[in-house]
């Protein structure tokens, strides 16, 4: 086998090394930035007045919509419900479940109520 001249992209076994600039050489490490750098970095990325913002109506970062209030149910109200269908309230467990007698079954539905709706 004839040697390879030095410039080759080849090392003298025949096999591609891995000095060609893509792959990093043992011992070397990538650069930080300075300490004066880090510190100013670190102050810009959170700052405490990020909550206390006026918002633009024009913006499309408008703050989420509030949540709209718990539907109230009383005994004997008509509701329909997705997965169950047509039901009447037989129980009322203050604000966070109602029990609901559909004609097959009864089941506790707890709140929020999002796929039950008061007829």
């Amino acid at each position: 086998m004839t040697p390879l001249p030095p410039w080759s992209p080849k090392g003298t076994d025949g096999r591609s090394r891995p000095d060609n600039g893509l792959v990093p050489k043992a011992g070397s490490r990538a650069k930080s930035a300075p300490a004066w750098d880090r510190e100013r970095h670190k102050h810009m990325v959170n700052s405490a007045s990020a909550g206390s913002r006026r918002y633009l109506p024009s913006s499309p970062f408008k703050p989420p919509p509030e949540a709209p209030p718990v539907e109230r149910y009383a005994l004997h109200d008509l509701v329909t419900h997705d997965k169950y269908g047509l039901g009447r309230v037989i129980l009322v467990e203050g604000e966070t479940s109602v029990v609901v007698d559909f004609a097959p079954r009864k089941v506790r539905i707890v709140a929020p109520f999002a796929r039950m709706i008061k007829l």
